[in-house]
């Protein structure tokens, strides 16, 4: 009698643990790296195939903003502005790069910084290319943003225009409703290279003339400095 009883107890017992050892593996998580579950890597190989490449072509302003020009020019071909990225895009805006650590905060310490150098001729209208500073003296450096809506007017006298867009507008609005966080684009954008070029005549690498900066259409004419930004980016 006693035997049986104790033999009872000891079946409940091992029946008891083999259901808490059920319980146990029915609740445990997932694996984020198991099958279905695609893993941080997988997605950037995923992004990286999915990368797209354009470029935005702007008329350079050496007759109006000479020091920003120059300054642009030099970094650019000292190779400064390859890998850099758009850190910061504001929907009916503006899209802004070139800081040094791609976080908007401060100038590439080996490029001097400069005044805003104003003009009436040289307006953020739709496709300028201007200078981002703190709005202190001196504080134009590497960072620049194109304006991807019309006319900011009241940026005008607090930072400088030195070129505007001609070619790739397409490129240039894509880019200004591309997904961000906090102004941050979600999936990088990035500067690949910015060339330097001096328009010699022949075929004019615009897809239109637009009304713009200098009084009339915006459009090449021969001896003029234009750069060629090459920009890569994930579609949303």
């Amino acid at each position: 009698m006693m035997m049986r009883k104790f033999l009872r107890q000891i079946l409940t017992i091992a029946i008891s643990a083999a259901l808490m050892l059920t319980l146990a593996a029915c609740s445990e998580p997932t694996d984020p790296g198991s099958e279905g579950t695609p893993t941080n890597t997988t997605a950037t190989k995923r992004s990286e195939a999915n990368k797209m490449t354009g470029e935005i072509t702007i008329k350079l302003f050496p007759e109006l903003a000479p020091v920003a020009v120059a300054t642009f020019i030099k970094a650019a071909e000292d190779g400064y502005y390859s890998g850099k990225i758009f850190h910061r895009i504001i929907e009916d805006f503006m899209i802004q790069g070139g800081s040094p650590n791609g976080d908007g905060i401060g100038s590439a310490p080996e490029y001097e910084q400069y005044d805003t150098e104003p003009s009436p001729h040289a307006k953020h209208l739709y496709g300028a290319l201007s200078t981002a500073n703190t709005g202190m003296p001196k504080s134009n450096g590497q960072q620049f943003f194109i304006v991807s809506t019309q006319h900011t007017d009241w940026l005008d006298g607090k930072h400088t225009v030195f070129g505007h867009t001609v070619d790739g507008f397409d490129l240039l609005d894509t880019l200004g409703v591309i997904k961000t966080s906090n102004h941050r684009p979600v999936n990088q954008v990035t500067i690949e290279s910015v060339t330097i070029n001096t328009f010699s005549g022949g075929d004019d690498p615009t897809e239109n003339s637009i009304k713009g900066n200098v009084g009339g259409d915006v459009k090449l004419e021969n001896g003029d400095k234009y750069a060629v930004i090459t920009i890569s980016y994930t579609p949303d």
